[in-house]
């Protein structure tokens, strides 16, 4: 039996290749001092901890979902970097921070949970003067989305395409695989079955809508 697939799926480990994206995106940015960054819905933390990295500024990573913010913790705790990256249990619409409190806000498949439109809007007093907002979002609807981004008051800096053919290369089948393997090797266990169920559901939604899985990087900056 294999024990490391039995405790669990690693699906931060195959979420780690999109963060060739997100370091593309993040290129895309001027050079900011140690930048106040907010992660918005960050999950487990694969991109709020390459953030932290990258930027060697202080990033809030903020979601709902306490399990993953633990999982989160414990990655803040062995990398040591408790004094630059805070957890934060807390919905994006009860966010109440004050205003211009970030250089650069950060949601990488967040803001759906609310709608682009909004999103960008509500999150814009948020971001200080001349400050930035990474967005990570579906494909479907971009002219709209690229109009929007200037209704909002931003100016678009620069977006670009994560094809159909990387999620499904870099995500969907690994993620696929690794089911098969939890399925060959491992005994049912209760406390994990929510957990599986849930990946496949999300392979049975990217299997029934392919048109969904393209996705955008926008990066925009605040203007005004």
């Amino acid at each position: 039996m294999n024990r490391n697939i039995c405790e669990g799926i690693d699906v931060d480990g195959i979420r780690s290749s999109f963060l060739a994206y997100t370091r593309r995106a993040f290129g895309l940015l001027p050079h900011i001092e140690s930048p106040k960054i907010l992660d918005i819905g960050c999950g487990s933390g694969v991109p709020t901890m390459e953030l932290a990295r990258l930027s060697k500024g202080y990033v809030t990573g903020m979601d709902i979902n306490r399990l993953q913010l633990e999982k989160l913790k414990t990655k803040v705790r062995k990398e040591g970097l408790g004094g630059r990256v805070k957890v934060m249990e807390c919905s994006m619409l009860g966010m109440d921070f004050e205003d211009e409190s970030f250089d650069i806000i950060w949601a990488e498949g967040s803001i759906s949970a609310v709608g682009f439109e909004r999103g960008i809007r509500d999150w814009r007093r948020l971001i200080k003067k001349d400050g930035y907002l990474v967005v990570h979002d579906a494909l479907l609807g971009l002219e709209s989305k690229l109009e929007s981004i200037v209704e909002a008051g931003y100016e678009l800096i620069d977006h670009f395409t994560v094809e159909r053919e990387i999620w499904m290369n870099e995500y969907l089948l690994p993620l696929k695989e690794s089911l098969a393997e939890y399925d060959r090797c491992c005994e049912p266990d209760i406390e994990k079955s929510e957990e599986i169920s849930r990946y496949r559901r999300e392979i049975e939604d990217f299997e029934r809508h392919p048109e969904l899985n393209e996705s955008v990087f926008f990066i925009m900056k605040k203007i005004g």
